[in-house]
């Protein structure tokens, strides 16, 4: 038996790219006003979840932004302040008090101290504001994906990773806007008539 090998579909990839550009700004506005958001996802699991959006270069055309889910043990604790609006909003605007290890990824530990068993999600992703679209450049600190890999490969990778990782970011930031809770007095949902 044959197996089929893969094909890229490019309108089903930018349409997803595309899609994300929006997410971002409804979740950041308009970048050049909104340096970083903070959403936190109480729902999951026993500890606070956050979902850290930051622009880190924000150009004419281009803006490039960090993602990352961090736990509330990775808080500093007097940045966090609730709001007084209807949501019982969280708005955080400062680093988080991880360990860098020799890798480049975090070391994560519990509130209680105990070593955390995996990394938390992060991702450089880079916005093209004249095209509307977004796309995941950096994964966990591994970057320049192909379009297509040869399976098997040395990173393991599936042979669409490149798809994979932009549909993960569709669905993480999905869930940010669908469940998340932070100020909604931030949101500049102005930028969304311009589509």
């Amino acid at each position: 038996m044959k197996i089929k090998s893969y094909t890229i579909d490019l309108s089903e990839q930018m349409a997803v790219c595309d899609a994300n550009y929006i997410r971002l700004l409804k979740l950041l506005g308009n970048t050049r006003t909104m340096n970083q958001r903070v959403v936190a996802l109480p729902h999951l699991g026993h500890e606070d979840n956050f979902v850290c959006l930051e622009v880190l270069e924000d150009f004419k055309y281009t803006s490039t932004i960090s993602i990352r889910q961090m736990l509330a043990s990775e808080k500093n604790p007097d940045l966090y302040h609730s709001t007084d609006t209807a949501l019982p909003g969280r708005v955080h605007s400062a680093n988080s008090d991880k360990k860098e290890t020799g890798r480049g990824n975090s070391e994560l530990t519990h509130s209680d101290g105990r070593q955390a068993y995996y990394n938390t999600p992060e991702m450089i992703i880079r916005v093209y504001h004249d095209a509307k679209t977004a796309e995941v450049t950096s994964y966990q600190n591994h970057k320049y994906f192909k379009a297509i890999y040869p399976v098997p490969n040395q990173f393991m990778y599936q042979c669409d990773e490149k798809e994979q990782l932009n549909l993960f970011l569709a669905e993480w930031l999905n869930l940010c806007i669908n469940e998340g809770l932070s100020n909604p007095g931030e949101l500049q949902l102005d930028c969304l008539n311009c589509l």
